[in-house]
């Protein structure tokens, strides 16, 4: 019966093994990035946008009560707003290549985003005297589900112009 060190040490010792990496010549770099490209966060956020003002007319609508559709609209811009300011935030030149700067920025920015949307539901209470919260709230789940959505579309980039295609 072989140990668990044993096993490594055959798996280091086979002809296959290479540790060292090569470098990706430029035509690999972009087959790699076509192939694993992601959606820009301006495309989620403008998603979360429409999804949310969508919402908001449905409610509007059907419930016919202002109060309520402005409360919604409240909701749309508690996510909408802060994701736009932490988007910005992260795409700060100075912050790429280093990765201790990247993650720190990422922690910073995200912590700006947070404060921003609890600042701005306190501002919806004081500004909004009748503010429906159940209506403000499920608009705020609703709208920053968007997110998952992103996840799962994986968009490719078209190969003649270069534009997004989402699949």
């Amino acid at each position: 019966m072989s140990t668990i060190k044993e096993k490594d040490a055959d798996w280091a010792e086979q002809k296959d093994f290479n540790n060292e990496s090569l470098p990706l010549t430029p035509q690999e770099v972009q087959s790699f990035r076509l192939r694993n490209s992601s959606l820009p966060p301006w495309c989620v956020i403008a998603a979360q946008c429409g999804v949310g003002l969508v919402f908001v007319g449905l409610l509007a609508v059907v419930f016919e009560n202002r109060v309520i559709a402005v409360s919604a609209a409240w909701g749309v811009a508690v996510v909408v707003l802060p994701a736009m300011l932490f988007a910005r935030g992260i795409s700060n030149p100075w912050l790429r290549g280093d990765p201790v700067r990247s993650v720190l920025g990422f922690f910073v920015w995200e912590s700006v985003k947070l404060l921003a949307s609890v600042s701005l539901m306190v501002l919806a209470s004081r500004w909004q005297a009748e503010l429906n919260w159940a209506a403000m709230l499920l608009t705020m789940l609703l709208t920053l589900k968007v997110y998952w959505l992103a996840l799962l579309v994986r968009p490719k980039v078209n190969k003649l112009n270069g534009s997004w295609d989402l699949v």
